[in-house]
């Protein structure tokens, strides 16, 4: 028996949580961007399911983003990788 109450969930996050979870998000939004490119018709069963999870990471990520942009600011979400 499936549940469709909508519910939701408050969870405290630090910068640092915030900024690995958006580039995380990210990292595998791309990887199955690069999945569906290589079956452009789609005819593979796992097409639509990745194009369905891109769509849905794309809104978590963009919520996310809207809400974390005020506190921590643009430039404290990114992940940077270069030497100090």
């Amino acid at each position: 028996m499936t549940n469709n109450i909508l519910r939701s969930l408050n969870v405290e996050l630090t910068q640092r949580d915030v900024r690995y979870i958006l580039h995380a998000i990210n990292e595998l939004t791309t990887k199955l961007e690069e999945e569906v490119k290589k079956d452009p018709d789609g005819e593979e069963d796992i097409t639509p399911m990745y194009a369905d999870d891109i769509l849905n990471l794309r809104d978590i990520y963009n919520r996310l983003k809207e809400q974390a942009t005020p506190v921590f600011g643009e430039t404290g979400l990114k992940v940077s990788y270069d030497t100090l």
